[in-house]
């Protein structure tokens, strides 16, 4: 554990239109949603929504960059207005990644 140092970052966010006169419904292909979702045609008044991810940060460098693998998980509901949430099925993402960062 000298060479990296592992972080977990959790995100639980819910949300639900009451009132809907002006505001459109919710959609899961925006940044409350899931990354890289592209269908357009889900939407619903209530939207519950999971993240886990893992980062592992080392102290190498290449070329003057450190690198960062990653990992992450999620997954979000999308429901109606008079409906649980839970009734409908999970929509679900993951994905990893390398962030690159140049400290000079």
């Amino acid at each position: 554990y000298e060479h990296f140092k592992i972080r977990q970052y959790f995100r639980l966010g819910y949300t639900a239109i009451i009132n809907r006169v002006l505001n459109p419904l919710l959609m899961l292909n925006n940044d409350f949603g899931l990354k890289g979702f592209a269908a357009d045609s889900l939407m619903g008044l209530q939207r519950l929504g999971f993240n886990a991810e893992t980062v592992m940060y080392t102290n190498r460098q290449l070329l003057g960059f450190n690198f960062a693998p990653l990992a992450f998980v999620e997954t979000a509901f999308l429901s109606g207005q008079h409906q649980s949430i839970f009734d409908n099925k999970p929509y679900f993402g993951l994905g990893a990644g390398l962030r690159a960062r140049n400290e000079n």
